[in-house]
Protein backbone atom coordinates (compact mmCIF):
# COMPACT_ATOMS: atom_id res chain seq x y z
CA UNK A 1 0.00 0.00 0.00
CA UNK A 2 2.65 2.53 1.01
CA UNK A 3 5.36 0.95 -1.15
CA UNK A 4 4.50 3.22 -4.12
CA UNK A 5 5.02 6.43 -2.12
CA UNK A 6 8.46 7.96 -2.47
CA UNK A 7 10.27 10.28 -0.11
CA UNK A 8 8.69 13.35 -1.71
CA UNK A 9 5.18 11.94 -1.38
CA UNK A 10 5.81 11.00 2.23
CA UNK A 11 7.01 14.53 3.02
CA UNK A 12 3.88 16.02 1.39
CA UNK A 13 1.64 13.75 3.48
CA UNK A 14 3.57 14.65 6.63
CA UNK A 15 3.31 18.38 5.84
CA UNK A 16 -0.46 18.09 5.22
CA UNK A 17 -0.92 16.21 8.51
CA UNK A 18 1.08 18.89 10.32
CA UNK A 19 -1.06 21.65 8.79
CA UNK A 20 -4.39 19.88 9.44
CA UNK A 21 -3.78 18.56 12.96
CA UNK A 22 -1.14 20.93 14.25
CA UNK A 23 2.13 20.16 16.01
CA UNK A 24 0.49 19.47 19.39
CA UNK A 25 -1.88 16.71 18.25
CA UNK A 26 0.44 15.01 15.75
CA UNK A 27 2.32 12.86 18.34
CA UNK A 28 -0.99 11.82 19.90
CA UNK A 29 -2.37 10.78 16.51
CA UNK A 30 0.84 8.89 15.73
CA UNK A 31 0.62 6.95 19.01
CA UNK A 32 -3.05 6.13 18.39
CA UNK A 33 -2.23 4.97 14.86
CA UNK A 34 0.64 2.80 16.14
CA UNK A 35 -1.52 1.24 18.86
CA UNK A 36 -4.30 0.53 16.38
CA UNK A 37 -1.87 -1.03 13.92
CA UNK A 38 -0.35 -3.19 16.68
CA UNK A 39 -3.79 -4.45 17.80
CA UNK A 40 -4.78 -5.16 14.20
CA UNK A 41 -1.64 -7.22 13.60
CA UNK A 42 -2.19 -9.11 16.86
CA UNK A 43 -5.80 -9.93 15.94
CA UNK A 44 -4.77 -11.02 12.44
CA UNK A 45 -2.09 -13.32 13.87
CA UNK A 46 -4.54 -14.85 16.38
CA UNK A 47 -7.10 -15.41 13.63
CA UNK A 48 -4.49 -17.00 11.39
CA UNK A 49 -3.34 -19.29 14.22
CA UNK A 50 -6.89 -20.38 15.06
CA UNK A 51 -7.66 -21.11 11.41
CA UNK A 52 -4.49 -23.17 11.02
CA UNK A 53 -5.33 -25.15 14.19
CA UNK A 54 -8.89 -25.80 13.02
CA UNK A 55 -7.85 -27.00 9.57
CA UNK A 56 -4.87 -29.08 10.69
CA UNK A 57 -5.78 -32.78 10.39
CA UNK A 58 -5.06 -34.97 13.38
CA UNK A 59 -1.99 -37.16 13.19
CA UNK A 60 -2.58 -40.85 12.41
CA UNK A 61 -1.43 -41.84 15.90
CA UNK A 62 -4.02 -39.56 17.51
CA UNK A 63 -6.78 -40.96 15.32
CA UNK A 64 -5.91 -44.54 16.34
CA UNK A 65 -5.81 -43.63 20.02
CA UNK A 66 -9.17 -41.87 19.74
CA UNK A 67 -10.82 -44.91 18.19
CA UNK A 68 -9.42 -47.37 20.71
CA UNK A 69 -10.46 -45.13 23.56
CA UNK A 70 -14.09 -45.15 22.40
CA UNK A 71 -14.25 -48.81 21.34
CA UNK A 72 -16.21 -51.05 23.72
CA UNK A 73 -14.19 -53.73 25.49
CA UNK A 74 -14.54 -57.16 23.85
CA UNK A 75 -12.50 -59.25 26.24
CA UNK A 76 -14.42 -62.35 27.25
CA UNK A 77 -17.22 -61.73 24.77
CA UNK A 78 -15.47 -63.69 22.03
CA UNK A 79 -14.96 -66.71 24.28
CA UNK A 80 -18.60 -66.54 25.39
CA UNK A 81 -19.78 -66.44 21.79
CA UNK A 82 -17.56 -69.40 20.80
CA UNK A 83 -18.78 -71.45 23.78
CA UNK A 84 -22.39 -70.59 22.89
CA UNK A 85 -21.88 -71.67 19.28
CA UNK A 86 -20.24 -74.95 20.40
CA UNK A 87 -23.19 -75.63 22.67
CA UNK A 88 -25.64 -75.03 19.81
CA UNK A 89 -23.52 -77.24 17.54
CA UNK A 90 -23.38 -80.03 20.13
CA UNK A 91 -27.16 -79.86 20.60
CA UNK A 92 -27.66 -80.06 16.84
CA UNK A 93 -25.48 -83.20 16.64
CA UNK A 94 -27.52 -85.00 19.29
Amino acid sequence: MLSNIGVGGFLVILLLALIIFGPNRLPEIGRAFGTTLKEFKKAATELQDSVSLDTKPPSPQNRIEDRTATAPPIEGKVEEKVAEEKKVGDQAKS
